[in-house]
């Protein structure tokens, strides 16, 4: 079955199975593949790869889903973070190590990377069988926008191929295009972002297999240049647009230029973040979830399932790197806000309990 047609039966389904009245919101999570991998790129042969293969999803195959299986507390997408889009800045570094797949951490040089490799495609596949959709993401906060430092069609053509051979390669249901920043003010011209970004959009949905689904993800606390025109002109391509940071003006302006309100997911930063970003607590991200559910927007995405834990960095407790909550708490929030449309308005369960609060960072 198409992953569209998969998501949406998935989508369509209470979690005792019975058929819902109108599809639910998806929820949505991102795999920090680095953190398994976390080999330096730009010095691979000399970079040592110490790696916590006890920790909080380690392997992609840890990260739950809302499966076939019975498992109704997980993420419907798993995005896994972050592939390059850019090949002739990534073939421009790690030359002797080789890299299994350009931006990945993954290197045939480099020791243990061999078995993480086939561990990484093995999970993949073992999530879909459990109805996972699986994307591979582009860009984000390592390697930036969509673009690249000559705008022209002939590498635009190149980079779009590219793309879609890598997630062809690890057999990924979908492409996710994570933006990193926006501008206030752009320079409107042919070599723009806005032009570069609206040309691979196109050429992406033309030449990408009809089954794959096509995302794009952005910084969306303000709907600022060059996402608002790519957005604006460009929707008609993807199947679903996160909007990381979303709050309700946002979304009301996005809605406003024409983007269809069912295309648009909440993207929420769970735990503490810097000071840019702000707190996201338990109960924000709940309410948020609750929005969605109730007012028919297409989803929610948490950034990052890496982070929903209270193990990634012993002894602290909420912080950059973590949530300090146990194990998939905020994820499992979500999943059950948005299966759940019996579940309480007024306040926030977790295990029975509810919760009031969230701890903050200690040295």
């Amino acid at each position: 079955m198409p992953p569209r047609d998969r998501l949406n039966a998935r989508l369509s389904t209470n979690s005792d199975g019975s058929a819902r009245g109108s599809p639910r919101p998806y929820v949505e999570t991102v795999w920090e593949s680095y953190t398994s991998s976390p080999t330096n790129y730009e010095s691979c042969p000399e970079e040592s790869n110490e790696i916590d293969e006890n920790g909080w999803v380690y392997r992609l195959k840890d990260v739950p889903v809302t499966s076939t299986d019975g498992m109704k507390t997980g993420a419907d997408i798993v995005d896994i973070a972050y592939a390059h889009a850019d090949r002739d800045r990534c073939s421009g570094v790690a030359i002797e190590c080789q890299p299994y797949m350009c931006g990945l951490h993954l290197f045939k040089n480099v020791e243990g990377d061999a078995d993480r490799w086939q561990n990484l495609l093995s999970d993949i596949q073992e999530l879909k069988k459990k109805g996972a959709i699986i994307n591979l993401a582009f860009g984000g906060d390592e390697w930036g926008n969509l673009m690249f430092s000559q705008a022209t069609t002939y590498t635009a053509d190149a980079v779009v191929d590219d793309i879609i051979k890598m997630a062809m390669e690890l057999h990924a249901d979908g492409i996710n295009l994570v933006q990193e920043t926006g501008v206030g003010t752009i320079t409107i011209g042919e070599d723009s972002e806005m032009s570069v970004q609206l040309y691979m959009l196109d050429s992406l949905r033309a030449r990408m297999p009809p089954q794959m689904m096509l995302t794009y993800t952005f910084p969306g606390n303000e709907v600022i240049h060059p996402f608002r025109d790519i957005l604006k002109y460009g929707h008609m391509y993807v199947d679903y647009i996160n909007v990381h940071m979303a709050n309700s003006n946002s979304m009301a302006l996005l809605m406003e230029i024409g983007l269809p309100q069912p295309k648009l997911s909440w993207g929420i930063p769970v735990g503490c973040n810097d000071p840019e970003i702000g707190d996201w607590g338990l109960e924000d991200s709940i309410s948020v979830a609750k929005i969605a559910r109730d007012h028919g927007f297409g989803g929610v995405m948490e950034w990052s399932v890496d982070r929903d834990t209270n193990r990634r960095t012993p002894g602290l407790g909420c912080c950059a790197l973590q949530t300090g909550m146990p194990d998939g708490t905020y994820l499992s929030n979500l999943a059950s806000v948005v299966l759940d449309d019996q579940m309480p308005t007024d306040a926030v369960y977790w295990q029975g309990h509810t919760y009031t609060g969230i701890a903050m960072c200690t040295l």
